[in-house]
């Protein structure tokens, strides 16, 4: 018998912290997937290249979101889902990204880093 597949509510907690942030910062959310695919796509994206005003343009260009809401969104993204991405000082953030980064974005930076701070402690997790 195969051991129970372990579910991943941090996960859920890192989609609805996003997708309210969103919302709250009036970008459009045509859906829950929508916006996942679509984050998760911004990562991949600067994996390859790793440039926020290249992902907001690739954003742009494959999403139904103008200019400032690909910029909200790219910066929600590095947030949420590839905080890797996100510049190691406020001296080396690139401008857009750092105007991108709203006062809602920044209140979930602080709080995913708090979750993820607490995962690291839970015996097993990595």
């Amino acid at each position: 018998m195969a051991p129970p597949k372990a579910h991943a509510p941090p996960l859920d907690i890192v989609d609805r912290a996003f997708i309210d942030a969103l919302k709250r910062d009036g970008v459009p959310v045509p859906s829950h997937e929508y916006v996942m695919i679509h984050g998760h796509a911004v990562c991949d994206f600067l994996a390859h290249q790793p440039n926020f005003a290249e992902a907001v343009g690739f954003v742009q260009r494959s999403s139904i979101w103008d200019a400032n809401q690909s910029a909200d969104f790219a910066a929600g993204a590095i947030v949420s889902y590839c905080p890797q991405y996100e510049p190691a000082s406020p001296d080396e953030m690139q401008p857009a990204f750092q105007n991108a980064l709203s006062a809602d974005l920044q209140g979930i930076q602080g709080d995913l880093q708090g979750i993820r701070d607490d995962l690291q402690a839970i015996p097993g997790h990595q």
